[in-house]
């Protein structure tokens, strides 16, 4: 059975899919390949006619919109039953053709439908499937400008934190010169005052160096006048006994 097989030896069973040398993606029953190549043909043909070109790349077809690309596909529109197989008590999901198409935009999450209805039919739906293109084309402009925006908004912020660092430097920097301009003046200063300071030490040891000779002088001079009157009163005093 299937699902003892490798996924690339399995049975497509009533379904026709993608296979390795296809250029389209499709995902139909065997019924329903025919429609769903019709719809590829119209989807060609305005391609060109809008100047949009299609390729296949990495097992998808793709539709290019300058230098944007997008996924498509066609596929048919399923539905699950319960089915049992003969001799079978249990019953397992299985699905179902409906018979109609959907074409798809991506894939995965995010990935646009466009359905066949009862009343609408897939043809139809070709104006709305190139809207869909058209409009995930300018979202993904948006988003690139976005993007572009986010970018430049974080070069900017970068560039600010830069100039700011820079600044943040340069101030502290100006900071240092400045302590150290005044670290020298207070020095100087200091010196100075200390200078001055022993010169004013200087200055008054000698006032007082001749403060004290000039007594000194006066001393020896009252001496010697004291000397010389007692010299006299005894030369008197003798001349007087005589």
């Amino acid at each position: 059975t299937n699902q003892f097989k490798p996924w690339n030896q399995r049975d497509s069973g009533p379904y026709y899919s993608n296979k390795a040398d296809s250029h389209l993606s499709l995902s139909v029953s065997k019924e329903m390949l025919r429609p769903a190549l019709a719809v590829y043909d119209s989807i060609i043909d305005i391609a060109e006619a809008l100047g949009l070109l299609l390729s296949y790349e990495d097992n998808a077809t793709k539709v290019h919109i300058g230098d944007f690309k997008t996924s498509i596909s066609v596929r048919e529109i399923n539905k699950q039953v319960m089915v049992s197989d003969p001799g079978s008590k249990y019953k397992r999901r299985e699905l179902n053709g409906t018979g109609k198409l959907k074409i798809c935009i991506g894939s995965g999450y995010g990935m646009k439908e466009y359905r066949e209805t009862e009343y609408v039919g897939i043809q139809e739906k070709l104006i709305d499937f190139f809207r869909g293109l058209m409009s995930s084309y300018l979202t993904e402009l948006e988003w690139r400008e976005e993007r572009r925006k986010m970018e430049l908004r974080r070069q900017e912020e970068a560039e600010k934190k830069r100039l700011e660092e820079l600044e943040r430097q340069r101030i502290a920097e100006l900071k240092n010169e400045e302590l150290k301009r005044i670290e020298n003046v207070i020095f100087k200063a200091y010196k100075l005052r200390t200078f001055q300071s022993l010169q004013s030490l200087a200055v008054e040891l000698l006032r007082n160096h001749l403060k004290f000779s000039k007594l000194q002088k006066c001393l020896i001079r009252y001496i010697r006048s004291m000397v010389m009157c007692w010299v006299r009163m005894i030369l008197i005093n003798l001349f007087i006994s005589l």
